[in-house]
């Protein structure tokens, strides 16, 4: 019996019954990091703008792809990673690379081919049509883990209008069913004094971004 996250129109409901599926053994987690995310799950990365969100975002990947600790925090193994920065231009983002892994000490031999970048800058990704478009690129990558820095250049619509922003979450939701990997964003604060909020109320926007993540 399979629970459906996400279903689209076409698809039928299943409501499962729950006197038999309390029978059914659990399914084993899949943890991308211990005790914080799993694959099929949805991560934000959410901080004040100009606080180097994207450089711990691409050390994640780095540390998911070559199955090293990150910032203390046990990653299971080696992951495949989708790093979609939509931002910075190439040449940035490939020193940026070139640097973090220098730092790091992870060379070719540990990345081998789990880590993929996209430079989406200009390509015009943007809301489910975009999302859409990756989920078919991404297919043969086999991922277990894809990011999208920034959030505010993939969503479409008003940051702040609920409905606009659950379009977009539901392209997250989406994406996840059909590759099976986790997905991240990474996302800016809110004007102000952030840290005075509740966790959930963190991220510029709607409500409904602040709710939606698993981790």
């Amino acid at each position: 019996t399979k629970f459906k996250l996400f279903v689209n129109e076409n698809e039928e409901l299943n409501f499962l019954n729950a006197s038999q599926w309390i029978e059914e053994e659990e399914k084993e987690l899949d943890q991308i990091i211990e005790n914080l995310f799993d694959v099929g799950d949805k991560l934000a990365i959410i901080g004040s703008s100009k606080s180097r969100k994207s450089f711990l975002t691409f050390q994640l990947c780095i540390c998911l792809a070559a199955g090293k600790p990150f910032m203390g925090l046990n990653v299971s193994k080696k992951r495949n990673v989708i790093y979609i920065q939509l931002e910075i231009k190439a040449d940035h983002c490939h020193r940026r690379l070139k640097r973090l892994c220098g730092a790091m000490g992870v060379n070719i031999n540990d990345l081998e081919d789990r880590l993929f970048i996209l430079n989406g800058r200009g390509l015009g990704l943007t809301g489910t049509a975009g999302i859409e478009r990756i989920q078919a690129a991404v297919k043969e990558l086999h991922p277990d883990f894809i990011v999208f820095d920034p959030l505010y250049k993939l969503s479409e619509g008003v940051e702040n209008a609920s409905e606009d922003m659950k379009k977009t979450m539901a392209g997250f939701d989406m994406l996840i069913e059909e590759t099976g990997a986790a997905v991240g964003y990474v996302h800016h604060d809110a004007k102000g004094t952030p840290g005075d909020r509740n966790i959930q109320d963190r991220g510029a926007g709607s409500n409904v971004i602040g709710r939606d993540y698993d981790a």
